[in-house]
Protein backbone atom coordinates (compact mmCIF):
# COMPACT_ATOMS: atom_id res chain seq x y z
CA UNK A 1 0.00 0.00 0.00
CA UNK A 2 2.56 2.50 0.42
CA UNK A 3 4.24 1.74 -2.39
CA UNK A 4 1.05 2.69 -4.44
CA UNK A 5 0.57 5.85 -2.18
CA UNK A 6 4.16 7.04 -3.20
CA UNK A 7 3.44 6.25 -6.65
CA UNK A 8 0.05 7.82 -7.36
CA UNK A 9 1.05 10.53 -4.82
CA UNK A 10 -2.43 9.90 -2.96
CA UNK A 11 -3.10 12.13 -0.14
CA UNK A 12 -3.64 10.56 2.82
CA UNK A 13 -2.79 10.53 6.49
CA UNK A 14 -2.93 7.49 8.66
CA UNK A 15 -5.07 7.05 11.75
CA UNK A 16 -7.04 4.39 13.55
CA UNK A 17 -4.98 1.31 15.26
CA UNK A 18 -2.13 1.40 13.51
CA UNK A 19 -1.24 4.88 13.71
CA UNK A 20 -1.89 3.87 17.71
CA UNK A 21 0.89 1.86 17.15
CA UNK A 22 3.40 3.76 15.32
CA UNK A 23 2.64 6.15 17.95
CA UNK A 24 4.46 2.96 20.37
CA UNK A 25 1.20 1.96 21.62
CA UNK A 26 0.55 -1.63 21.05
CA UNK A 27 -2.90 -2.17 19.34
CA UNK A 28 -4.58 -5.29 17.50
CA UNK A 29 -6.27 -4.00 14.23
CA UNK A 30 -6.35 -5.61 11.14
CA UNK A 31 -8.03 -2.92 8.72
CA UNK A 32 -6.16 -0.29 7.22
CA UNK A 33 -8.00 3.51 8.42
CA UNK A 34 -6.80 6.41 6.46
CA UNK A 35 -8.00 10.26 6.25
CA UNK A 36 -8.05 11.73 3.23
CA UNK A 37 -9.21 15.03 1.78
CA UNK A 38 -12.45 15.18 -0.02
CA UNK A 39 -11.10 16.13 -3.50
CA UNK A 40 -9.48 12.96 -3.60
CA UNK A 41 -12.02 10.40 -3.20
CA UNK A 42 -12.56 9.66 -6.90
CA UNK A 43 -8.56 8.91 -7.08
CA UNK A 44 -8.75 6.49 -4.12
CA UNK A 45 -11.64 4.57 -5.43
CA UNK A 46 -9.69 4.32 -8.90
CA UNK A 47 -6.67 3.12 -7.90
CA UNK A 48 -8.49 0.66 -4.73
CA UNK A 49 -10.80 -1.12 -7.66
CA UNK A 50 -7.50 -1.67 -9.46
CA UNK A 51 -5.89 -3.39 -6.67
CA UNK A 52 -9.32 -5.43 -6.65
CA UNK A 53 -11.11 -4.02 -3.91
CA UNK A 54 -14.89 -2.85 -3.69
CA UNK A 55 -16.86 -0.55 -1.96
CA UNK A 56 -19.21 -2.57 1.00
CA UNK A 57 -20.19 1.32 2.35
CA UNK A 58 -20.06 4.81 1.43
CA UNK A 59 -21.27 8.10 3.09
CA UNK A 60 -20.43 11.82 2.37
CA UNK A 61 -17.41 11.18 4.88
CA UNK A 62 -16.65 7.60 4.49
CA UNK A 63 -15.74 5.49 2.25
CA UNK A 64 -15.10 1.62 2.81
CA UNK A 65 -13.78 -0.98 0.71
CA UNK A 66 -13.14 -4.76 0.85
CA UNK A 67 -11.22 -6.90 -1.23
CA UNK A 68 -13.19 -8.60 -4.00
CA UNK A 69 -10.58 -11.93 -4.28
CA UNK A 70 -10.19 -14.74 -2.29
CA UNK A 71 -6.66 -13.07 -1.28
CA UNK A 72 -7.00 -11.91 2.44
CA UNK A 73 -6.22 -8.04 1.68
CA UNK A 74 -7.13 -6.03 4.90
CA UNK A 75 -10.55 -3.72 4.78
CA UNK A 76 -9.47 -0.47 4.18
CA UNK A 77 -11.70 2.34 5.36
CA UNK A 78 -11.18 6.10 4.04
CA UNK A 79 -12.04 9.40 6.12
CA UNK A 80 -13.11 12.26 4.06
CA UNK A 81 -12.82 15.47 5.35
CA UNK A 82 -12.71 18.79 3.72
CA UNK A 83 -9.43 19.89 1.55
CA UNK A 84 -8.43 22.92 4.55
CA UNK A 85 -8.66 20.57 6.99
CA UNK A 86 -6.97 17.70 5.78
CA UNK A 87 -3.85 20.64 4.83
CA UNK A 88 -4.02 21.68 8.53
CA UNK A 89 -3.40 18.47 9.83
CA UNK A 90 -1.02 17.02 7.06
CA UNK A 91 1.10 20.44 9.02
CA UNK A 92 1.17 18.67 12.22
CA UNK A 93 1.20 14.89 11.27
CA UNK A 94 4.02 12.77 12.99
CA UNK A 95 5.76 11.11 10.92
CA UNK A 96 7.56 7.45 10.89
CA UNK A 97 9.67 5.18 9.10
CA UNK A 98 6.89 3.09 8.61
CA UNK A 99 3.59 5.25 8.16
CA UNK A 100 2.44 9.01 8.79
CA UNK A 101 0.47 8.92 11.67
CA UNK A 102 -2.34 12.38 11.89
CA UNK A 103 -2.28 14.19 15.56
CA UNK A 104 -3.09 17.12 16.99
CA UNK A 105 -1.92 19.09 20.12
CA UNK A 106 -3.31 17.94 23.02
CA UNK A 107 -4.44 14.60 22.02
Amino acid sequence: MANLIREKNLPELMIGGHAVTALGHSRATFDLNLLIPQSAADKWKSELSRLSYGPYAETSSFLQFEALSNFPLPPINLMLVEDAAFEILSATKNDSERIRAAITSGH
